[in-house]
């Protein structure tokens, strides 16, 4: 069975064409040539690059779905951690990072309403607009939280002062200080290794509550400005990252978990299988901020899964926080991912009117932006 699936605009998809490819094959084997002869279709359908990358990712997945022999792996499939195949903004980068860079296009579709999944209403919370998407075989479902807001509302909200970029707001979520604002648990974040081609594998730790005991990963996190969206004006600024857990064979060797300053003091393995931020600025002079957040932790008897699930429900609301954050603060000094002792050797560069240093890979985004 072959088909192609063409969605057109409507109230689940006001901003372009969906097109999926959907094949069952008896084996596995098969679905790397029937990938790339569903894809050459697409591309001929469709005609324009940009689309064609974000149809190839959709084949690709759903091939992989399809030949996959167990329903464990089929959820893997869905998912973005899945290897799938490389976007063709991806040639040349690396296998650790690669992944990353795949879970960055899903999650500019995510962002965008045009990945083709429906999307359950979670209702919203002061003003942000929630929603959740099942995953097979997985306990709790992806949370996405959207915040937009006018040109004319934003400069209302901040009083006269110079409204804040799309870079601003960005740099600001990535950073570590302003995630540890977001996130109380953080305790630290080390820059292990830069990939290059705008990704890097960081180490994670958090401390422990009420609801969980301290837990610590290694993750791999991508960057991107203005990456090819079908969905967007080229001509607005846009920034998109997305972190997944480093595959385990890179987590138990080279980049095996750091020595913690707490030996004594046992942490679990960070349940966060997906954080993705999407910041985009709208051709009214507004911002629309995304953010995605898939994780698995563990329930028990003093945290229920209906507790977690309300709990990973209004993480997302911290997109518009990441916005007031950058509306009434001034950005720090530093813009760094890693701390709260970085590692990470900063470049200055000019940023919201001032010299600021920012992480390298910060830096690259900065500089692209400017040419």
């Amino acid at each position: 069975l072959e088909a192609f699936l063409l969605l057109p605009r409507g109230s689940r998809c006001r901003r372009g064409l969906i097109v999926q490819a959907f094949v069952v094959l008896d084996s596995p084997l098969l679905a790397e040539k029937a990938a790339a002869r569903a894809t050459s279709q697409l591309q001929q359908l469709l005609g324009d690059k940009v689309m064609a990358s974000a149809a190839e990712a959709f084949a690709r997945s759903r091939l992989s779905l399809k030949a996959s022999g167990s329903p464990k792996r089929q959820s893997s499939a869905e998912h973005p951690r899945s290897r799938t195949t490389s976007f063709a903004s991806s040639e040349g980068k690396s296998d650790l990072a690669e992944p990353a860079w795949q879970a960055l296009r899903l999650a500019m579709l995510r962002a965008d309403e045009a990945d083709g999944f429906a999307w359950h209403d979670e209702g919203s919370e002061d003003g942000v607009l929630l929603s959740s998407l099942s995953v097979p075989g997985e306990n709790f479902p992806i949370f996405r939280g959207i915040f937009e807001v006018s040109g004319g509302l934003l400069q209302q909200a901040v009083a006269g002062n110079a409204t804040p970029s799309a870079m601003e707001v960005f740099a600001m979520a990535v950073s570590f200080e302003g995630a540890r604002a977001a996130d109380a648990q953080l305790e630290r974040v080390r820059l292990l290794q830069s990939l290059g081609h705008g990704t890097v594998v960081l180490q994670r730790s958090t401390r422990s509550n009420a609801f969980a005991s301290a837990e610590e990963g290694i993750f791999v996190q991508s960057f991107a400005r203005n990456a090819a969206s079908s969905n967007r004006s080229t001509q607005c600024e846009r920034y998109t990252t997305a972190m997944i857990p480093a595959p385990p064979a890179a987590s138990e060797g080279p980049f095996g978990c750091q020595g913690d300053s707490r030996p004594w003091q046992r942490r679990r393995s960070s349940p966060v299988q997906l954080w993705a931020l999407d910041v985009n600025e709208l051709p009214c002079g507004g911002l629309r901020i995304c953010m995605l957040l898939h994780a698995t932790p563990q329930s028990g008897l003093f945290a229920p899964c209906n507790l977690l699930r309300q709990l990973m429900r209004s993480a997302p609301c911290a997109a518009k926080s990441f916005l007031a954050m950058a509306a009434r603060l001034s950005l720090p000094r530093q813009i760094l991912l890693d701390g709260p002792e970085p590692s990470e050797e900063g470049v200055e560069v000019f940023l919201a009117s001032r010299k600021t240093r920012v992480s390298p890979v910060l830096a690259e985004l900065i500089a692209e932006a400017r040419r």
